[in-house]
């Protein structure tokens, strides 16, 4: 049985992998700064920018997991799922309806969200999800899709651990074939029942999409893979796979993307090799075979991917209005923007984690406690479960 105390810092290095290529695709995409077949290979980054995002569910079940207590209360860990989520949410879609309301009502290009009253509602309290209206999971601070999804995980979460944790050992491996099948048939039912779509995702406009890409529910069994995924690795019951094995699934799902209809590639298909490379990295680290991903730089970004990820529209919004491009844009002046972008992007991130979004998340996310020996001051006790939550 492996020890929850144990860290898993590449971990973190990898949620600064997966955070880049969602970044990356959104850089390449967001603007519309190509076109034709420079479009077209622009457009190509949105499968492993999917597949990264796949990568945070099944990660965040993983690390929850991973530092789950039986007997510490659901209440405890909403608390500090909320303190390290919403602060940073509520900041970056109040900038986004600041520059709406003061700067520029013009919507991201190829975007069509309503940014009305009950858009922004809707997703202050993280359900636009539950809305099959990309005018409403469309609009404002966008990305935030996802975290309407992980709200919905951190609700189940509790009673998810508990099903895991009472499991038998030897029934786990049947779990996780479940689950893992879960996420590749799921993203057929909108095939069945809408056809096969391809071309232009934007331009999708019926709700298969929604069910497949934005749906919780449908995207539970990712989150659900990681928990299980993360007991089988601490129960000793995950085997040690090769590099080989590894990636000729990866290989498989690349192969399969220029084929394969919108809803299932938007959906889960990358999700169990991307939970086979959850799983090898957190082993190397138990192993002792900590790597590149560990290293000072590749965690201070995995801590700060978080803000990174809600500050990426916000930036771009700002960026657009004030270059005002209402011309063609030179091929190298467009990568130069591409990177400039991505680099605020990434110096932002750091700033709000920095600054906003550890303090709250040490302050807040576990309560002060009262005194318990006589001449002991009652101050902040640290929590290595908040700590390894949080990251």
């Amino acid at each position: 049985m492996q020890d929850r105390n144990l860290t898993l810092p590449s971990l973190t290095g990898l949620r600064w992998a997966l955070a880049f290529v969602a970044l990356l695709a959104h850089a390449v995409v967001a603007p519309d700064l190509f076109t034709g077949t420079l479009r077209t290979l622009a457009y190509a980054t949105l499968p492993p920018g999917t597949a990264a995002m796949s990568g945070f569910f099944v990660l965040s079940g993983f690390l929850l997991a991973w530092t789950y207590r039986p007997g510490h209360g659901a209440r405890a860990f909403w608390r500090r799922r909320f303190w390290k989520i919403f602060p940073n949410h509520a900041l970056c879609l109040g900038i986004v309806v600041a520059i709406y309301l003061f700067v520029t009502p013009q919507p991201l290009p190829d975007l069509v969200g309503e940014n009305s009253l009950r858009a922004a509602v809707l997703q202050l309290f993280l359900v636009q999800n539950w809305v099959p209206d990309w005018g409403v999971i469309g609009s404002f601070n966008i990305p935030t899709w996802s975290l309407s999804c992980e709200a919905f995980f951190y609700v189940v979460f509790p009673l998810l651990a508990l099903a895991v944790r009472k499991c038998p050992d030897s029934r786990l491996s049947h779990a996780w074939w479940a689950l893992a099948i879960a996420t590749v048939v799921l993203p057929w039912i909108p095939v069945a029942v809408h056809g096969l779509a391809h071309g232009d995702p934007l331009r999708l406009d019926d709700n298969s999409l929604w069910f497949s890409y934005f749906l919780p529910p449908v995207r539970l069994p990712e989150f659900a893979l990681g928990v299980v995924t993360a007991r089988l690795v601490q129960t000793g019951r995950w085997p040690r796979l090769s590099r080989t094995v590894i990636a000729v699934p990866l290989a498989v799902s690349a192969a399969l993307m220029p084929v394969l209809p919108l809803q299932c590639l938007f959906g889960g298909t990358f999700t169990v090799p991307v939970t086979l490379v959850v799983a090898a990295v957190a082993l190397a680290d138990i192993d002792g075979r900590t790597g590149r991903l560990a290293r000072p730089v590749p965690m201070a970004l995995g801590e700060s991917s978080y803000a990174l990820y809600l500050v990426q529209a916000p930036v771009l919004m700002i960026g657009l209005y004030l270059l005002d491009l209402d011309r063609p844009v030179p091929v190298g002046e467009s990568v130069l923007l591409i990177v400039a972008y991505m680099v605020i992007c990434v110096l932002l991130g750091l700033v709000v984690f920095r600054f906003f979004e550890a303090p709250l998340v040490s302050r807040f996310s576990v309560p002060r406690r009262r005194r318990t020996h006589v001449g002991v001051p009652s101050t902040l006790v640290p929590d290595p479960i908040a700590a390894e939550e949080a990251r």
